[in-house]
């Protein structure tokens, strides 16, 4: 089971089931600052060596959001760099993670449905992590 004592880093706030939907109906969602946290690699110079990733963050605009989806556009990132295979890496929009990185790189998995709040509330409450 999780312990969050292990680790000293501040606890996460997730997302209300739903919300990006409610951001999006109340048209206030696309365009919003999007922070993301990437562990990506980079190429070492000169080499074709990656050299392991570091924390880097970003800062993107939100294009749009389907069911499943939350959809940026990496190529009008406006601040900051993520490394190469940052899949997973957390996103924040005010605060919250919202979502996480995924391939291609323009659209990331939601955190505030119903499966993946399950899923990581159930974590959170003591519960094995899935094999």
């Amino acid at each position: 089971s999780f312990d969050p004592g292990t680790f000293d880093v501040p606890p996460v706030q997730l997302p209300e089931q739903g919300w990006l939907d409610h951001l999006d109906a109340a048209g206030s969602l696309i365009k919003m600052p999007l922070h993301l946290v990437g562990y990506g690699s980079e190429r070492q110079e000169g080499t074709a060596f990656f050299v392991p990733g570091y924390r880097k963050t970003a800062l993107t605009g939100i294009t749009g959001l389907d069911p499943n989806w939350l959809f940026h556009s990496p190529t009008e990132v406006w601040t900051g760099d993520t490394g190469v295979a940052d899949s997973g890496s957390p996103q924040f929009l005010t605060g919250r993670a919202v979502s996480l990185g995924s391939f291609p790189g323009r659209q990331a998995q939601r955190l505030d449905t119903v499966s993946e709040l399950s899923f990581l509330n159930g974590l959170l409450d003591g519960g094995d992590c899935p094999n």
